[in-house]
């Protein structure tokens, strides 16, 4: 008898899970994100002599960019937040004016004063001395994109969670 419930319980679990990853992976009714986009054009080196101009864009799939910021840092020196001013349809974006010889920064993305983060590590990037570098951050992705063809968008589980023996609840990205 605690068998047979044990077995169905397992069999239940198992048809949950796949039905989501069914659906996360074949729903012809979800919508597609905007493509990301560059907008270093827009900037003019030549306004920013002995700087680095580096634009950190960031994307969250559920569209809700309030309290979220930038903490970051040039490598070796301290961090400051900055907030993502500038918008395209893909994301937000912050624009950070560096002095020229810095190599390496360190981002964080974090809700409010440190309530949360969006990934548990930092993400670092090497930047280009005296012009812009441009990167992409995608929320729950620890990955830092360096062109707007390699970001993955692609449908990830966040967390399951076992609510009762019969319900599972999923946080995911679409």
């Amino acid at each position: 008898m605690l068998f047979d419930s044990l077995r169905q319980r397992l069999t239940n679990l198992f048809a949950i899970t796949l039905a989501v990853c069914c659906v996360l992976t074949l729903n012809p009714l979800a919508t597609a994100a905007p493509e990301p986009v560059s907008v270093a054009d827009s900037i003019d080196p030549s306004q920013y002599p002995d700087q680095s101009v580096v634009i950190v864009h960031y994307h969250r799939p559920d569209g809700d960019y309030a309290d979220w910021n930038l903490w970051a840092w040039p490598d070796g020196g301290a961090g400051q937040r900055y907030d993502f001013t500038g918008e395209t349809e893909f994301s937000r974006y912050a624009t950070l004016v560096l002095p020229e010889s810095v190599p390496l920064i360190g981002m964080i993305v974090r809700e409010g004063e440190w309530r949360a983060k969006d990934v548990d590590r930092d993400r670092f990037a090497r930047i280009s001395r005296g012009g812009v570098t441009e990167v992409w951050l995608v929320a729950g992705n620890e990955r830092v994109f360096l062109t707007p063809a390699s970001v993955d968008l692609s449908a990830r589980i966040f967390g399951a969670f076992l609510d009762s023996s019969d319900l599972i609840h999923f946080t995911t990205s679409t």
